[in-house]
């Protein structure tokens, strides 16, 4: 990934492929090696600064931090520490600073100030207290969400229903009036067509009727 970034004259990404470097050799057990998580993790830092990435460099404090602490030199780890927690974050502010108070908790009951223990273990406490309450809030208002969707979903679910019956009810209408329309249509056609039949029964009549007389007349 370095030889990639140098190729694309990427530096920042030279910087996080150094940090990176050092955090593995610091924090993987297998492979540990303290004096090359210090110069890979250094070499980062410059870069970072003059590239103004600040929460990288942040990290890379704490991360300084880390291996002075495993090198057994607490005084050198507090202050990279506070460095760490010095610099203004532009994101994951909270959970960071939960980091940087526990590892500063530990570092100062390890030097054996335990006045300045105490107060960086209370602001991991509080930290930690206000995530949770955070999370919580968010979960509450994710619960309230999904509540107002599933009404939503209930309320356009009755409204679509409601269309439903009311096509259904106007279609029927329409096939009623329809249907009226037709049969009363085809009452008048048999009525029309009884009252001719009636009329041709009549005609026939007196047709045979005046066959009749022509017939007395002849006889």
């Amino acid at each position: 990934a370095i030889q990639l970034s140098k190729l694309k004259k990427d530096t920042i990404k030279i910087a996080h492929g150094y940090a990176n470097i050092g955090m593995v050799y610091n924090f993987d057990k297998h492979i540990r090696n303290l004096d090359s998580a210090l110069y890979f993790t250094k070499k980062a830092e410059p870069i970072l600064i003059r590239k103004k990435d600040n929460n990288n460099l942040s990290y890379n404090y704490n991360n300084l931090g880390k291996i002075y602490l495993n090198l057994k030199d607490y005084n050198k780890a507090i202050s990279y520490f506070l460095k760490a927690d010095s610099i203004p974050l532009k994101r994951n502010e909270t959970k960071s600073k939960l980091i940087y108070y526990e590892n500063l908790a530990e570092a100062y009951t390890l030097n054996n100030d335990y006045k300045n223990a105490t107060i960086y273990l209370n602001k991991f406490i509080l930290t930690k207290d206000s995530i949770n309450d955070i999370e919580q809030n968010k979960a509450i208002s994710k619960l309230n969400t999904e509540k107002i969707k599933a009404e939503k979903v209930k309320v356009e679910i009755k409204n679509k229903r409601i269309n439903n019956i009311l096509v259904i009810t106007i279609c029927l209408f329409i096939f009623g009036v329809i249907t009226a329309f037709l049969i009363q249509k085809n009452t008048k056609r048999k009525q029309l067509l009884a009252e001719q039949e009636k009329e041709l029964q009549k005609q026939k009549a007196e047709t045979l009727l005046k066959d009749q007389e022509i017939n007395s007349i002849n006889a």
